[in-house]
C-alpha cells in the first residue's frame, strides 16, 4: 500500500533533491609539476602535485611552498634504485614548481640488509658545511668483512680498530664534503665516490664491505633558498 505524502512541497524538494547532480570536487584543482635541480640530474620533471584553484597567483605559491617529496635515485638516472633523495619546494614558476635539495636517505630495506651476524657494524656522524653556507648532518655506515685465510666464524673488529675506522669515515666525508657546492655534493653521493673512499681507506685498518652514506640531513639553509 503506497502512503502519500501530507505535503506536497516536502516531495517536490525531495524529487529535486534526487535529480541534483553530484559536483566533481576535483575539477576545482589545479595540476603541478614537480621539478628537480637540472643541475643535480638529467631527468628534471619527477612528478605532479595538486591544488584547490586560488584567486590569485600569489596565494598559490604561498601554498606550495615549502611541500617535501621524495625521489628514488632509479627514476632520476637509472642506477642505485636503493637511495631516496628529498626535495622542498621553493618557487612557482608557470606551472612548475622548482625546489631545492633537502636531503637523502636509503631505502628500509637496503639499510636492514647492511646488518651482518658475525659481524661488526660501524656507524659514524658528522656535521658539514657547503660554498652554498648550507649545513648537513652526514650518516655513514661500514661493515666488518673476513678477511683472506680468515679461519674463525666471524669478524669482529677490535674497539680500538672500530675508533680509528670511524675516524677515517670522518675524515673522508670532511675532505669530500666540507666547502663544497650541494650539487657537487649530491654528485658524488649519486656516482659512489664517498663510499668507495670510506672502503679504501677504511680496510687499511680492517676489511670491509657495505659503506655507504646512509642519511644527509638538512639542518639549516640561507633564507633565500626557503
Amino acid at each position: 500500500m503506497a502512503i502519500k505524502a501530507d505535503n506536497k512541497k516536502q516531495l517536490k524538494a525531495s524529487k529535486k533533491q534526487s535529480k541534483k547532480k553530484e559536483k566533481d570536487s576535483f575539477t576545482k584543482k589545479e595540476v603541478y609539476n614537480l621539478t628537480v635541480p637540472s643541475s643535480m640530474f638529467m631527468t628534471t620533471t619527477v612528478g605532479t602535485t595538486i591544488l584547490t584553484k586560488q584567486s590569485t597567483a600569489a596565494i598559490t605559491e604561498r601554498k606550495l611552498r615549502g611541500r617535501v617529496f621524495e625521489v628514488n635515485q632509479g627514476e632520476l638516472q637509472g642506477n642505485s634504485p636503493f637511495r631516496k633523495y628529498k626535495f622542498v619546494c621553493t618557487k612557482l614558476t608557470g606551472r612548475d614548481l622548482k625546489s631545492v635539495f633537502n636531503g637523502m636517505e636509503l631505502t628500509t630495506d637496503k639499510q636492514k640488509g647492511l646488518v651482518r651476524k658475525w659481524h661488526t657494524l660501524i656507524e659514524a656522524v658528522s656535521d658539514v658545511t657547503t660554498s652554498d653556507d648550507v649545513k648537513l648532518r652526514v650518516f655513514t655506515v661500514a661493515v666488518t668483512k673476513k678477511p683472506a685465510l680468515w679461519t674463525k666464524k666471524h669478524c669482529y673488529a677490535k674497539s680500538s680498530q672500530v675508533k680509528e675506522i670511524r675516524k677515517a669515515m670522518f675524515d673522508v666525508v670532511k675532505e669530500e664534503m666540507e666547502g663544497q657546492s650541494v650539487v657537487e655534493i649530491v654528485r658524488k653521493i649519486s656516482e659512489d665516490k664517498i663510499d668507495k673512499r670510506i672502503e679504501e681507506m677504511g680496510s687499511l685498518i680492517f676489511p670491509l664491505q657495505n659503506c655507504y652514506v646512509s642519511k644527509v640531513k638538512v639542518l639549516k639553509r640561507p633564507k633565500d633558498e626557503e
